[in-house]
């Protein structure tokens, strides 16, 4: 009798044992069947917050009443004379590029007037010699160098908005309408210091980079920015712009034999105004 007792407790001890083992597997597979739930249902949430972003940003967009039309860049070479004795001149050579960005509006569109209109997110690729600079320039100066210290922009640039009739080109203005068109140079300064010229050869434009031995790859340099405009509805439209500073033109034409270079790059199709706000 006493040894079937043994026998049988050992069995229910084998038993429970068992069970015990059942039981913490079925939990560990519990635990993971909701970890995998938690997993799918975040998956699936994320998936929906993505859908719901992508058809809000599809609406946002349905309608773009900005564009690009063109971008007009004119591009040479100037130099300051430290000195001039007699027919001898001591010039710091830079060179610089005018950048005029024409944009369309439709004005059928109720939301076209802006606001605001401001340049960020400014990046330049630095040519191998000079030290490059963006600046403010005014609408009239466009194709003339006008750089001066006080007109570098650092890290975003705002323009005055007006109405079209009280535009004032001195105060760096653009019209509300978006018929006038965003103006900043591009100036590279001191690609060559102290380079002594004798004054009836030289000719102040790029032809100056031949006689001055200057590399015309070293000048190499690209600039990329953000356009945002704000309209009177506070609809924020931002576009993304990104150009070489011309060294050529379409035709083969190098500032080594021109002297000047006039670029136009059409962005319809390249650069888009994306709405977000």
């Amino acid at each position: 009798m006493r040894r079937n007792f043994n026998i049988r407790k050992k069995e229910m001890h084998t038993l429970n044992k068992k069970n015990l083992m059942l039981f913490i597997v079925f939990l560990i597979f519990l635990f993971f069947c909701i970890l995998l739930n938690c997993s799918l249902i975040s998956n699936l949430n994320s998936v929906h917050a993505f859908a719901e972003y992508n058809q809000n940003f599809a609406d946002l967009n349905d309608f773009i009443p900005f564009s690009v039309n063109k971008i007009v860049l004119h591009s040479s070479v100037t130099a300051n004379a430290k000195t001039v004795t007699f027919s001898l001149a001591n010039l710091d050579i830079s060179n610089y590029c005018d950048i005029g960005i024409y944009l369309n509006s439709l004005n059928n569109a109720p939301t076209t007037s802006i606001k605001n209109l401001y340049i960020n997110n400014i990046s330049i690729v630095a040519p191998q010699v000079g030290t490059p600079y963006l600046y403010k320039k005014k609408v009239t100066d466009l194709g003339e160098c006008s750089f001066s210290e006080d007109s570098i922009i650092q890290d975003s640039v705002n323009f005055n908005v007006v109405d079209f009739k009280n535009l004032n080109y001195d105060n760096y203005e653009i019209a509300s309408d978006a018929s006038t068109p965003i103006s900043i140079g591009f100036y590279n300064k001191n690609i060559k210091e102290d380079y002594i010229a004798y004054l009836e050869d030289v000719s102040i434009d790029g032809t100056l980079l031949k006689n001055a031995m200057i590399p015309i790859s070293d000048l190499y340099s690209k600039v990329s920015f953000t356009i945002n405009i704000i309209t009177n509805n506070d609809e924020h439209y931002i576009c993304n712009i990104s150009f070489d500073i011309p060294l050529d033109d379409e035709d083969g034409n190098i500032l080594y034999d021109n002297g000047y270079i006039n670029k136009e790059i059409n962005q319809n199709n390249i650069d888009k105004f994306i709405r977000i706000k």
